[in-house]
């Protein structure tokens, strides 16, 4: 009960009014978001997340690092009440919303690369002045960053794996 009382408070209107205004601005449809609420990482359900590893390695030099986690049994949840209006249409909406989710396995694998080195190649343009002088002219360096991710959760592995 308290939440629906801080929900009606004056500032919640407020906060509302200044969020139509701003929407109007940019749009003929009228939204409000009356109350938003989202579950918190750690949370009772999420006690059973169980973190199954997590683990890194780089080499000496930097240019190559691997990391790899995985989770099983998490939780998520949110909700949200929320009226909005569209004079051109002549639509309202008033309504909320309720969304879970929960992930019985998921893992992920990622391999990062810094190409030549992590400072870079100095790119120096040389050339000659009207002098006949050769001038250098330093452009900052250049260095490819890479990383090839893999993710996996029970939802994308195919059928007749799980079998």
């Amino acid at each position: 009960m308290a939440d629906v009382k801080k929900a009606m408070s004056s500032s919640r209107f407020r906060e509302a009014g200044a969020q139509a205004r701003d929407s109007l601005q940019t749009s003929r449809e009228l939204k409000l978001t009356l109350a938003k609420w989202g579950s918190q990482d750690d949370n009772f359900f999420n006690q059973l997340n169980i973190e199954l590893f997590k683990k890194e390695l780089s080499s000496e030099d930097g240019r190559f690092s691997a990391a790899t986690e995985a989770q099983m049994f998490r939780f998520a949840a949110q909700a949200g009440l929320a009226a909005s209006y569209n004079p051109v249409r002549q639509e309202t909406f008033i309504g909320g919303e309720v969304e879970s989710a929960y992930s019985l396995l998921e893992g992920k694998a990622s391999l990062k690369s810094q190409v030549p080195n992590v400072d870079g190649t100095p790119l120096v343009l040389a050339y000659q002045d009207q002098k006949g002088d050769l001038v250098k002219l330093h452009c900052g360096h250049l260095r490819t960053d890479a990383e090839y991710s893999i993710q996996a959760s029970p939802e994308h592995v195919p059928p007749w794996l799980l079998t």
